[in-house]
Formats: structure tokens, C-alpha cells, sequence
């Protein structure tokens, strides 16, 4: 099954599309969308544990996160993204930043992997009900605790996810406790 996704340069430039496998395997940047969503209050963010059948298993990731499809931006990748895995519709997520993370990889061909990512936040209050073949299990965690339970466990939570909390914490102010 072809599962295209967009290839961009280093300045998030689209250079075209190729099967996510095929991408990965060449060390291509791939575009992608994460999304962090907070409750009314914004002082918990919900988070998922990755289905065992996907990338990365039972790893603690973002709320929601995927690559972009062919003729989408990033705002639109992002409700769509919490449609399929969440079953939630969100409306007018904010973007925080957009930035290329690189990182290491055995199975791509020059050893790495990159992505370019667009970083959003949103509230929601509401039903979840998440895909299983995409999510284990969500919950609600407070900023502190989850940096905390990062610092005390950061094997149980995927390296890209530990990058945007950080980033997302300096950009709308550091909550205690995240380095």
C-alpha cells in the first residue's frame, strides 16, 4: 500500500512525494504535523501511548502527530490528524514554531532521519475515542508531572515527543521542572 508523503528541503521547501517506507530508507526530511491539546484550563495536556502495531510502540507521544498528504498545509493536516487517531474535531489550531529535527536512524540509508515539523496547540474538552490501531492509550497529565515523569523515564516516551514538549514549553513559557 502506498502511504505518500511530502518531501521537503531544509528550509521546509516541497520537493515531491514519495512512499513513507521509501522516505525514511533514503533519509529524506519529511514534513509532518504534531499537535498538542490542552484542556480548558491549560494546565494538562493530553497525551498518547503508540498502538503496538505502528512506529515506535507503546512509546508516550504527542496528542496527535502524522505526515502531511499530498495537497495539504500544515493546519489542516493537524485536524485532520485528530479526526483519524482521536476521533475529535478541532477547530483553528495555533501554530507555536516550525522547525527541521534530525535524528539518528540505523534503518535509513545515510543514518539519519529528519523531519520538518509544524508544532500546534488547541483545546479541547470532550470524548475521546482514539483508533486502536494507532493508540494504546491517552491521559490527561499536568505539564509538571509529565516533565517530571520524562526526566524519570525518558524510555518511555519518543525522542521526537521529548524535543516538542521542550520546544513547546520555551515558546509559550517554561513550565516548572522541563529543562
Amino acid at each position: 500500500m502506498d502511504y505518500s508523503v511530502l518531501i521537503v528541503d531544509r528550509d521546509d521547501q516541497p520537493i515531491g512525494f514519495k512512499d513513507m517506507f521509501e522516505a525514511i530508507s533514503n533519509g529524506d526530511t519529511r514534513r509532518v504535523v504534531s499537535v498538542i491539546i490542552l484542556n480548558k484550563n491549560e494546565d494538562k495536556v493530553l497525551i498518547q501511548q503508540r498502538s503496538e502495531h505502528v512506529y515506535m510502540p507503546l512509546l508516550w507521544d504527542m496528542s496527535v502527530s502524522g505526515h502531511l498528504r499530498p495537497g495539504q498545509e500544515y493546519e489542516k493536516a493537524a485536524i485532520r490528524q485528530a479526526q483519524q487517531e482521536l476521533g475529535i474535531t478541532i477547530e483553528h489550531p495555533r501554530q507555536v514554531d516550525r522547525f527541521l529535527y534530525e535524528y539518528p536512524l540505523e534503518e535509513s540509508m545515510n543514518g539519519k532521519a529528519s523531519l520538518y515539523i509544524g508544532l500546534f496547540s488547541v483545546c479541547y474538552e470532550g470524548e475521546l475515542k482514539p483508533d486502536p490501531r494507532e493508540v494504546h492509550d491517552t491521559k490527561w497529565i499536568s505539564f509538571e508531572d509529565l516533565a517530571r515523569s520524562i526526566q524519570e523515564e525518558p524510555d518511555s516516551y519518543s525522542p521526537v515527543f521529548i524535543e516538542m514538549f521542550k520546544r513547546y514549553s520555551q515558546k509559550v513559557g517554561k513550565p516548572k521542572g522541563i529543562e
